[in-house]
């Protein structure tokens, strides 16, 4: 059975420096979201789901799992002469509806299926969604969230391929889990499917079984929504490569499909490729990405770097803008043959709306996007970062796999201060780090016990 760390929750309030209220679980905890409403919390865990208030007090708590599966039986309401067992409920999907009032929980039981629970009372499972969803390896990651799409909100999946039982007889439903889809929030069927397609896009057969696509990140600036991940440049060569991947939300086919890789450098001659996290800031205008880069046994170092939406959606515009021009290739090679752009004398199409856009449905950008990092740390593990901005400096926390909360202080003309690091839980991995509403509490996901964390006021 797979083993994951145990995870706990912490807060600190901006006002001190020490630990106000934590919360433990004997569970292991997963993930994480905070009510923009209400400030409560709901955590998913290992058979767990919990709803908490924004000091910590717990609201409810139902067990999730175990549930009686195995991973190599269909979905349960087609029969399996295969013996079932007692088989622990991982989350692997998190998300808050709230036009429904509802908890989306997606986990790796039945094939990666998933539960729409009530926020007010989530022991009512208004529905059981028995069919893949998300991917069914517990240790395959999966990035949800809630965004338009071409005619009402869907909920957006990014999902690691399993390649579980390769080749057997199950290979149809970890086929129903596509690279990208946007789903209906009613039923979790695809949004838009009819002959010509569907709002989805699935790696072709001969990468599925090796090639990994983590992905890290989603969000959602103007039309668009927006993933990180980061994957191997190919087959053949194991060099990771950090892609910044983007989707009209208005495109029903994802015929609008763009991704350009991300580059993080001191160094240009040894840049940093491998993203660990990322976060967008809305006020700021920007997306923060850490890195990490590993040496020999004994050294690594970690970076974050910042870039300007706005120079994001210019490189993603000109990249779609020369491909039907005629310059640049289709591709990537992971989900449509690598060819040359054909030219186009139609107007610019970024959304997939044009009479020929069925053409340019996966474009690869070759150009790297890349900045300079704003800071490098020597030895160190980055795996979460949470920023905003204040009056003028942007405010920037970071947390490390040793249980190391920094401050970070940007100021005009990017001058960078490490203003704090506390140590919030020796020896363990910060997880996540998510906000209060009002964004006077930092909360804090852990890989063992309780910790803290800070929001604008100066420590």
């Amino acid at each position: 059975m797979f083993s994951l760390p145990v995870l706990a929750l912490f807060v600190v309030q901006v006002v001190s420096m020490k630990v106000e209220k934590s919360y433990r679980d004997q569970h292991r905890l997963q993930q994480f979201v905070v009510d923009k409403n209400t400030g409560e919390i709901y955590i998913g865990g290992q058979n767990t789901l919990i709803k908490l208030s924004s000091d910590l007090s717990v609201i409810q708590k139902v067990n999730n799992g175990p549930k009686t599966d195995n991973p190599l039986c269909p979905p349960p309401q087609i029969p399996c002469n295969l013996t079932k067992n007692s088989i622990n409920s991982f989350t692997k999907g998190l998300v808050i509806d709230y036009n429904r009032s509802t908890l989306i929980l997606c986990s790796n039981i039945y094939q990666g299926s998933c539960q729409i629970r009530l926020l007010q009372n989530i022991a009512f499972i208004e529905k059981d969604i028995y069919k893949p969803v998300v991917g069914h390896n517990p240790d395959s990651s999966d990035v949800l969230l809630i965004a338009p799409g071409f005619d009402k909100e869907v909920l957006y999946i990014g999902s690691e391929y399993n390649n579980i039982n390769p080749g057997g007889e199950l290979k149809v439903y970890r086929d129903m889990v596509p690279h990208l889809s946007s789903r209906d929030l009613e039923n979790l069927e695809f949004s838009y499917r009819d002959l010509k397609g569907g709002s989805k896009i699935s790696l072709l057969n001969q990468y599925k079984m090796d090639f990994h696509v983590n992905f890290l990140y989603g969000f959602i600036k103007g039309d668009f929504v927006y993933f990180i991940a980061t994957q191997v440049k190919a087959l053949d060569d194991n060099t990771v490569e950090t892609k910044l991947i983007r989707l009209c939300q208005k495109d029903k086919y994802f015929h609008s499909y763009v991704e350009i890789p991300l580059l993080c450098y001191k160094d240009r001659t040894q840049p940093y490729t491998v993203a660990k996290g990322a976060f967008y800031s809305e006020t700021a205008g920007n997306v923060y990405v850490i890195y990490e880069k590993t040496g020999d046994k004994s050294s690594s170092s970690s970076a974050l770097c910042s870039y300007k939406m706005a120079d994001i959606s210019v490189r993603f515009d000109s990249t779609v803008d020369e491909c039907q021009k005629g310059n640049g290739n289709l591709g990537p090679a992971h989900l449509h043959p690598k060819t040359p752009c054909p030219k186009s004398n139609e107007p610019l199409s970024l959304c997939g709306e044009g009479k020929n856009s069925d053409q340019y449905s996966s474009i690869e950008g070759v150009n790297p996007i890349d900045e300079e990092a704003l800071i490098e740390f020597m030895d160190t593990s980055l795996t979460s970062v949470l920023a905003d901005e204040k009056t003028l400096n942007n405010n920037i926390f970071i947390g490390t796999s040793n249980g190391q909360l920094k401050k970070v202080i940007v100021s005009s003309g990017n001058q960078v201060t490490v203003v704090k690091e506390i140590n919030v839980d020796i020896g363990q991995s910060i997880n996540e780090l998510l906000y209060s509403p009002d964004k006077s509490k930092v909360y804090v996901l852990t890989s063992n016990k309780v910790s803290y964390s800070g929001g604008y006021c100066p420590w």
